[in-house]
Parts: C-alpha cells; structure tokens; sequence
C-alpha cells in the first residue's frame, strides 16, 4: 500500500514537472528585425503521459536578446536567418507586464514557452574560431572573409587574407593588392612604419607620408 502510494505521488510530480520548462535548443523559422522577434522551432520532443512523444509547437513573437545597454545606446546585433540555432530561456513569470512597459496581467503562466525568449549562437556544431581566439588570447569578430582581431597589444582590420591593416607597438602594417584613397579625403598618413603597401615594402622615416603627391 504504501508503495503504491509513494509511485502515485512520483507520477503526480512527473506530470506537473511536465508542464515547466527551462532551457531548450531550437532553430529559427521566421525572423521580425523591425520588432526583434523570431518564430521558433524547438528541437525536443515532448514526453506525454502514456510515454507517447512528439514534437513541440512553433513558438511564436518570442524576443531575440542582443548584447546591449546604455539605453540600447551601446549594442552589437547581426543578420539573423532561419535556420539559425537558438537557446530557448522559459521565464519565470509572464512577459505581458512587461511587453506592456509596467501594465498588469492578469496571465499568470509560470514555465511557459509561449513566455519564452531565445538567445543567438547555440548551435550543435562547435565554432572553428573558438580555438584560434583560445589559442592567441584574442577576440574575433567576423563576419565571412571580414574580420576584426582585438589581442592585447595588436589590433587587425581584415578585409581578405590578403587586404588587411594591423596596428601594434611596432607601428602599423598595411597589406594590399591595390592601395586606392582618395585625394580628397586623406592627404597624409601619420605612422612609423608601412609595410607591404600594393605589395612593396615601405618604411617612412618623416612624420607623414604623402599619399597624394
């Protein structure tokens, strides 16, 4: 008897555990930018209670979090496509309150996706980049050939592997196929040192180099 009850409260609790939800991968159906909002896909199955699975619903308007703050003054964000994989991030509470900027609501879901939310970049396959920027303590920013490396004492602007600028203690690199300024923008340049510039090497010994003579 007392078996039988303890295995009635177990299945009591599994299924109210059932309907709380935490964090699950999913992927990106249809993006909104105008409104930071995505139609998401779970990957997970859920377990219903006669041990049948199936897929979770699309979630719909679930907001997409980018790095920002000073009053969204100070932000990074980037195309996002479907097909992109996400972290799901059930809240606590419902996200009426404050959709509505402080209104009530009376919706009181707790653990629910439709009160979800999805962070970028959780994707199955590991990131290639990751060991490189491990491996020379530095961070990379890319987007296709273009990149930005940030190391200590180093900083590159990369257009191609072979067009980029590199700035360091030692003065700045400026690699090329074809250097093209415009004479009405820039008439000198202030640096130690240029080197690879249209694929010759050169080195200034004045305080400028006349890019337009």
């Amino acid at each position: 008897m007392q078996q039988e009850f303890v295995q009635e409260v177990k299945n009591t609790v599994t299924e109210l555990l059932n309907g709380v939800h935490t964090a699950i991968p999913g992927k990106i159906v249809k993006y909104y930018p105008d409104k930071c909002e995505a139609e998401i896909l779970p990957f997970c199955k859920f377990k219903k209670p006669n041990g049948e699975f199936i897929d979770y619903p699309q979630l719909n308007h679930i907001p997409i979090l980018f790095p920002q703050s000073m009053g969204q003054d100070c932000t990074m964000v980037y195309p996002i496509n479907p097909g992109d994989e996400c972290l799901i991030l059930a809240q606590e509470q419902t996200l009426d309150t404050w959709r509505g900027g402080g209104s009530e609501s009376n919706n009181d879901l707790r653990f629910d996706l439709t009160n979800a939310v999805a962070i970028m970049g959780m994707f199955a396959k590991p990131q290639p980049l990751a060991q490189e920027a491990q491996d020379e303590d530095k961070i990379i920013i890319q987007k296709n050939d273009h990149r930005i490396h940030i190391k200590p004492d180093e900083l590159m602007v990369r257009y191609s592997p072979a067009n980029f600028i590199l700035l360091n203690p030692t003065g700045m690199t400026i690699k090329t196929q074809i250097l093209n300024i415009a004479a009405d923008m820039i008439n000198t340049v202030s640096a130690t040192t240029i080197t690879e510039a249209a694929g010759v090497s050169i080195t200034e010994t004045a305080p400028a180099i006349n890019l337009n003579p």
